[in-house]
């Protein structure tokens, strides 16, 4: 982005109520902004979808509509609050509230979590998205750069909210994955479960899945897998035991471990079925050496 249309986005105001105040977030399909809503004097965060030059704009209002259905229904503690949305001659845009904080990916750029945070982190994770998996709600693009870190180091404890809904829909049956306008699977090739990728039905253990890639990565500071090459990666996914955790945090008790590993099973009958079972399967942490 340009500074001038740096200076001109920041400097806009959205349907006479929000000013936008600076970029908080690029992603592929959006850009995020602090603004401020100038009807009832707070700071909010608002998500401008951004324009494609192959995209209609009705493709932008229903992916805008999408999120806000799917997230302004779900009241929870750790799910991110959606306040308002609607579309301007600059595009679709959603208005939500604006979490202060680090992102988990951001979080783990300075190395695993120490294991007393990660059984924090976990709990609080899966009582949100049993929640909103029990109101009828697939995320389908669970990843690190999707979960916001509160107080993270604070004695107080911190808090875990799950952002970006973007890519959900409602789950009444098991239903084929959709794709984007390139034919392309929706989400991040590194969390995404064989069944996403093979284009088979999907349900509330393909979230579960991507989970289990993200505990791991939040263990052991790697991906379950890496390639040289997308179709590398795909394959691995679909074909490729995971790696052992113990070889890279050997203080990792084996009863977690196993967990971890269940969510990665390759058939979704191999997991845990539901987000409520593997939060009761938890095992109790072991007596571990500081770090």
């Amino acid at each position: 982005m340009s500074d001038k249309t740096r200076t001109r986005k920041l400097s806009e105001v959205v349907s006479s109520r929000y000013e936008l105040q600076k970029i908080i977030g690029v992603g592929g399909v959006s850009t995020v902004y602090q603004a401020l809503d100038r009807q009832l004097n707070r700071t909010v965060a608002l998500k401008r979808m951004n324009r494609a030059p192959d995209q209609k704009e009705r493709e932008l209002i229903e992916l805008a509509w999408r999120e806000v259905i799917t997230a302004a229904g779900l009241k929870h503690p750790g799910i991110v609050r959606v306040y308002d949305c609607g579309f301007d001659s600059s595009g679709a845009y959603i208005v939500m509230e604006l979490i202060e904080g680090e992102s988990l990916e951001q979080s783990l750029e300075r190395g695993p979590l120490h294991i007393t945070d990660f059984y924090h982190f976990v709990r609080q994770s899966l009582t949100a998205l049993s929640f909103a998996h029990e109101n009828g709600l697939l995320h389908r693009d669970i990843k690190p750069g999707n979960f916001m870190i509160q107080g993270l180091g604070s004695v107080k404890g911190f808090n875990t909210i799950i952002l970006d809904f973007g890519l959900a829909k409602y789950m009444g049956a098991p239903r084929p994955q959709s794709t984007d306008q390139l034919n392309a699977v929706m989400g991040s090739i590194y969390y995404m479960a064989p069944e996403q990728f093979s284009r088979k039905p999907i349900d509330y253990r393909t979230d579960l899945y991507a989970f289990g890639c993200v505990c791991y990565e939040v263990l052991t500071g790697y991906n379950v897998f890496y390639g040289d090459s997308v179709s590398a990666i795909i394959g691995a996914h679909l074909h490729e035991p995971p790696p052992p955790i113990a070889p890279l945090r050997p203080e990792v008790s084996a009863d977690l471990q196993a967990w971890v590993m269940k969510f990665l099973a390759k058939k979704p009958a191999d997991r845990f079925q539901s987000a409520n079972e593997a939060l009761h399967a938890l095992p109790p942490p072991s007596i571990i050496p500081q770090e």
